[in-house]
């Protein structure tokens, strides 16, 4: 009797996996982290409207525009035909006959005629919106820098003066809707303001550059005495703040033209009232 043997018992058999646990990481490694955006520059805008209304008030006002640039230039020539300088106050032996051309035609003219200009640049803005005042800007130094760089070099400041202060009063006064007396006044005030210190800053610089020259005319008058005062200690002090004084001269010298101008413009600003009454 054969005994037969029993089945061998199949082990299983296992395969190497391919999962591998996650390694550890050094103890020095930082993970990889997005860098945050750069924060963008604030941007900051700044707008400013510009509109010029071509109606009818902007229409029948332009040829007041045009006027105004003729006008103007003619005011720029007078004022070189007054032959101002500013050796007339320095010239003490001269003087009496310097301080007659205040009251010269030529200086009479062109009180009419720059009073006349600020008057039809007021009366053009009126109403017109800054945009449109600000048209009176190189209808004035056009003609204040070409006669000045062509033909009167040594005026030059004294244009730009003329200029600066009619644009002023136009710009000023063309947020008004209606005229009246006090507005007229009070911008015809600040426009004689501005035009004496403007002034007092043209003469201080001319003067500063050549004030040897003014100095020795002073003392001339004086002869022998000029030696003597050269050797005061009080002279220095004078030397050096000789340019401030006598632009305060010509200060108070342009405050009192600027009376008669302003006078004059108030009077011709609402004669074109009554007789082109376009602003009503």
């Amino acid at each position: 009797m054969q005994h037969s043997k029993p089945p061998a018992s199949r082990t299983p058999q296992h395969r190497p996996s391919s999962f591998q646990p996650p390694q550890p990481q050094a103890s020095g490694a930082q993970p990889m982290q997005r860098q945050p955006p750069l924060p963008q520059p604030a941007q900051t805008e700044i707008r400013i409207p510009l509109t010029i209304t071509l109606g009818r008030s902007f229409q029948l006002k332009l040829p007041f525009l045009l006027g105004l640039l003729l006008i103007f230039t003619f005011t720029l020539i007078i004022f070189d035909k007054a032959n101002l300088n500013t050796m007339d106050l320095s010239d003490l032996q001269r003087l009496q006959y310097n301080v007659q051309k205040i009251y010269s035609v030529s200086m009479f003219l062109f009180i009419i005629l720059f009073a006349l200009s600020l008057a039809i640049a007021i009366y053009y803005s009126l109403s017109l919106g800054w945009a449109a005042g600000l048209l009176v800007v190189p209808a004035t130094f056009i003609p204040a820098i070409a006669l000045g760089l062509a033909f009167y070099p040594w005026l030059v400041g004294a244009f730009m003066v003329f200029a600066t202060v009619v644009s002023f009063a136009a710009v000023v006064s063309s947020v008004w809707h209606q005229l009246s007396l006090s507005r007229a006044w009070a911008v015809l005030s600040a426009s004689m303001l501005l035009f004496t210190i403007l002034s007092f800053f043209v003469v201080f610089y001319k003067v500063a550059g050549t004030k040897d020259l003014h100095v020795n005319s002073v003392l001339d008058l004086l002869g022998p005495f000029k030696d003597q005062i050269y050797a005061m200690p009080v002279f220095k002090i004078v030397y050096d703040h000789f340019a401030f004084l006598f632009a305060s001269l010509a200060l108070l010298a342009a405050a009192f033209v600027g009376f008669f101008i302003q006078i004059t413009a108030l009077a011709l600003l609402f004669a074109l009232q009554k007789l082109l009454p376009i602003n009503e």
